[in-house]
């Protein structure tokens, strides 16, 4: 048995933005198959790392956190892009 360390919130942010295989980058690269853009604001990745660690689910539940983001949180920008925001 190894012990391990809870992630803290700046390494759930991390990971949620890892280029390879982190949710968000994972996300943007389907939206951008059809044709749309989407970025990400510091406070919106804090956000969604702050709920999964509050759900107790760490890392594991970044990605089901993205892919089920309301879409009133995707802002049309520019035609066909997309910005991730948080607050009113």
């Amino acid at each position: 048995i190894v012990e391990t360390q809870p992630l803290s919130l700046e390494n759930l942010v991390e990971i949620l933005q890892l280029e390879e295989s982190g949710p968000l980058p994972q996300q943007a690269r389907l939206l951008a198959e059809a044709g749309m853009t989407l970025t990400w604001t510091p406070e919106a990745c804090a956000a969604i790392a702050q709920v999964a660690m509050d759900n107790g689910s760490g890392a594991r539940g970044l990605r089901p956190e993205v892919e089920g983001l309301p879409r009133g949180l995707l802002v049309a920008g520019a035609p066909g892009s997309y910005r991730l925001r948080v607050g009113p």
